[in-house]
């Protein structure tokens, strides 16, 4: 549990490969940038006044779930009692709030800065209140995908471009280098019975635009592979399916093709 009676202690992080410029550093100076021994000149001088590069260990880079793992053993090692795990092309965290002259209903706001330390401190001690062990944050910015009657919800997926952690035990599979963070929220589900969603924030970047990370290890057959690796460790009453890309829609006698890079999760358990 989180100790009130001190000054708690914030971690930021991401880990970083073949991405030498961290636009997740820009936002959060504080922010610890795990590489690759190989591109520490590159980082250091792409980074210059922005964020603590860290040098992995030997053999820990190459796996971003081994990466992951390694930045909270660190990170708590190190006395850390929250840690945000971030991507590296993090532009800003926000909010939307209701706004009925707004032609979406919702206006955004940008988090400065100065203020994200008081927002990380207010979803952990929400997610520790509920019992759980990680939380997160809208993936998208666009406030078409945000309800004002949903704020919170305690199944969502908490995605790889933003998941905090408090102190728990529960670690990345190291099998699933294309899964890991769909298989770390089912796994705080099924020990902690929730995952904390701040449905009313998000986070913005590039995701999925920039060149490196483990867009250099993603294709079609990989992707398939894990997502089958994925659905025998969990079954399919929890892994459903994949999402259909297109065709096998209602009016479409195309053939469907789906994307297996984003599975279909069900968590069987009662909540928001």
């Amino acid at each position: 549990m989180l100790d009130f009676s001190k000054d708690l202690k914030i971690a930021y992080c991401c880990p970083s490969y073949r991405r030498p410029f961290c636009r997740t550093a820009r936002y959060i100076k504080e922010t610890n940038i795990y590489i690759d021994a190989s591109e520490k000149e590159v980082y250091e001088e792409d980074n210059k006044g922005y964020g603590n590069i860290i040098v992995c260990d030997d053999g820990i880079q190459g796996n971003l779930p081994r990466v992951r793992n390694y930045m909270l053993d660190k990170e708590f090692e190190n006395g850390a009692d929250i840690v945000v795990m971030m991507d590296d092309d993090v532009e800003h965290l926000g909010w939307f709030s209701v706004d009925e002259n707004s032609s979406y209903g919702y206006v955004k706001h940008k988090i400065r800065p100065k203020d994200v330390n008081d927002f990380i401190l207010y979803g952990s001690v929400l997610c520790e209140e509920w019992g759980f062990g990680m939380w997160g944050c809208n993936h998208t910015s666009d406030p078409m995908m945000y309800r004002h009657h949903s704020p919170f919800s305690t199944h969502s997926g908490c995605v790889g471009q933003f998941m905090v952690f408090t102190k728990n035990d529960l670690r990345f599979d190291e099998t699933l280098p294309l899964k890991e963070d769909y298989d770390m929220n089912i796994q705080q589900n099924n020990k902690y019975r929730g995952v904390l969603m701040l449905n009313f924030a998000f986070v913005k970047g590039d995701f999925g635009k920039l060149s490196g990370g483990t867009a250099i290890r993603r294709n079609s057959k990989r992707e398939l592979d894990q997502f089958v690796l994925f659905k025998k460790k969990w079954g399919s009453d929890i892994v459903t399916g994949a999402n259909v890309k297109h065709g096998n829609q209602r009016g479409d006698n195309k053939k469907a093709t789906y994307d297996f890079s984003h599975p279909n999760v069900k968590i069987p358990i009662k909540g928001i």
